[in-house]
């Protein structure tokens, strides 16, 4: 899985490497709504978290083309 930081977040979320395009990134809050859904089409290192309000979510990053997916706990704390 590819690492990212800060975690707890606010603003932003910078991963250790950058993504690459055609992966989809899909933030669900654990009731399993939709906060944010987005597939990428260009390389990516940094998303922006300013519409999520504080919580705990889970962050899904999934490239079918490479056949990877990984689900990992996202905890915004917006100031």
């Amino acid at each position: 899985f590819l690492d990212f930081y800060p975690n707890p977040a606010n603003s932003s979320l910078h991963f250790s490497k950058p993504i690459s395009a055609g992966t989809h990134i899909l933030i669900t809050a654990l009731d399993g709504s939709i906060k944010l859904s987005k597939h990428l089409e260009s390389e990516c290192s940094e998303l922006n978290l300013n519409g999520l309000t504080s919580g705990v979510y889970l962050l899904r990053i999934e490239n079918k083309q490479q056949f990877y997916s990984s689900t990992k706990k996202l905890l915004v704390i917006q100031e």
